[in-house]
């Protein structure tokens, strides 16, 4: 499974996730193995169950649907975030990406609480009106 997450800055796998999915500075696109038998997944198991992992960088000026092109060109098929707005949800649902939400931490953290099945897959946009000031 390979899954995008926007993240804050490109500190590997000690980065931590991005509040906001169309100004992330950053996105970390993680291949995942399978986990096997394992029930639960501790801190400790992370690495021995990451593949590969690589960094993106936004050359984009909050421009979501450039962002879903990218990161379905690297062929991401799960997105981890703490919200996101309607249309770049509807583009990822177009393209099969399943969307999560609910992680919140460095993105070891964040991908041990995925795969211990503790993040809500969306079924729509969970982020209403800009506002300024208002992070998501």
């Amino acid at each position: 499974m390979r899954i995008g997450i926007p993240i804050v800055k490109d500190s590997g796998l000690e980065s931590e996730l991005s509040g906001h999915f169309g100004r992330a500075e950053f996105f970390i696109v993680v291949d995942l193995k399978d986990k096997g038998e394992k029930k639960v997944i501790r801190d400790d198991d992370i690495e021995s169950l990451v593949e590969n992992f690589s960094v993106i960088r936004n050359l984009t000026e909050h421009a979501c649907g450039s962002l879903v092109d990218v990161l379905v060109s690297n062929n991401v098929n799960a997105l981890i975030v703490e919200g996101i707005g309607g249309r770049p949800f509807m583009l990822f649902k177009q393209s099969n990406v399943k969307i999560f939400a609910g992680g919140v931490g460095k993105i070891k953290e964040v991908i041990r609480d995925f795969l211990n099945g503790m993040l809500q897959e969306l079924q729509g946009g969970s982020c209403g009106d800009h506002t300024p000031g208002q992070h998501h």
